[in-house]
């Protein structure tokens, strides 16, 4: 996926160009955009892995 580096290229030109520090956006930027790409794998992830029943409990008294 390349949510990643889209997001982060667009939210830093952003902003820098409000006029703050490179490495301000830069940190900000990385924050927000692992965000989505976080979100967009865990969205995947859900989709192409099948639930799992939870574990029957065992009984006691062995």
């Amino acid at each position: 996926m390349d949510t990643y580096n889209k997001c982060f290229v667009e939210c830093h030109k952003s902003c820098q160009a409000e006029g703050l520090g490179s490495t301000f956006c830069e940190m900000r930027c990385d924050g927000e955009c692992m965000a989505q790409e976080t979100a967009a794998w865990s969205t995947i992830m859900k989709l192409k892995v099948p639930r799992i029943p939870p574990f029957a409990p065992q009984p006691t008294g062995y």
